[in-house]
């Protein structure tokens, strides 16, 4: 694993931790603890909106949806694909 910056520190501790509160606080924490204007990118995003999702935590998710259009990350098929089979399995 490359330990080699913020970005890949942030998503090993997200991806390590079992509660998704907890997981949370790592990912809103680190936009907040790097003065070098740290952001996530659309992988996280994903990741983060799928963790959401498999927990039933709907607002959420669609509120990090919200950010990562106000933060002009890409939004890629893949998200949103992961996203629509998750919501089409849940139904």
């Amino acid at each position: 694993m490359d330990w080699s910056g913020p970005s890949s520190l942030v998503q090993h501790l997200i991806r390590a931790e079992q509660d998704i509160e907890k997981a949370i606080l790592v990912f809103e924490s680190a936009t907040a603890e790097y003065s070098n204007g740290f952001r996530h990118d659309h992988t996280m995003y994903g990741f983060m909106i799928s963790r959401l999702v498999s927990v039933n935590k709907f607002k959420p998710a669609e509120e990090l949806l919200d950010r990562m259009k106000e933060e002009k990350c890409s939004f890629t098929e893949d998200i949103f694909f992961m996203f629509v089979s998750i919501l089409w399995s849940c139904s």
